[in-house]
């Protein structure tokens, strides 16, 4: 399969402190990047982790996955991933308006008509 198009992820924990000093995690920010560079990043509630299962097979992995991020310690994801894959971890796409049409006057258009 080609890796056009896949992307490789990195998970990073944002902890909130607590006043007894210690953290809880708050969310994770996840960075998608494809030759490279960063194309995406999101975050995602601490309580949508869960959601790591649907993209990844192992159970075991997904533990240790989420594990490691409670603890502050930021993950790479293993394997490339697809835009689908994406979204299924929270990534929402830019909602991109439709085209409008030119807004032209009607004295320019008709100058252009007239042979």
């Amino acid at each position: 399969m080609s890796d056009i198009g896949r992307f490789k992820l990195i998970a990073y924990p944002k902890l909130r402190h607590r006043p007894d000093g210690l953290g809880k995690l708050s969310y994770v920010e996840f960075f998608a990047s494809r030759d490279g560079e960063v194309n995406r990043v999101w975050r995602v509630e601490d309580q949508k982790l869960d959601s790591l299962f649907d993209i990844l097979e192992s159970p075991e992995l997904v533990t240790n996955i989420i594990c490691n991020l409670r603890h502050g310690t930021s993950v790479a994801l293993p394997g490339d991933y697809s835009a689908v894959h994406l979204v299924l971890l929270g990534f929402r796409v830019p909602f991109k308006k439709p085209p409008q049409p030119a807004s032209v006057p009607s004295s320019v258009n008709a100058r252009f008509i007239q042979g």
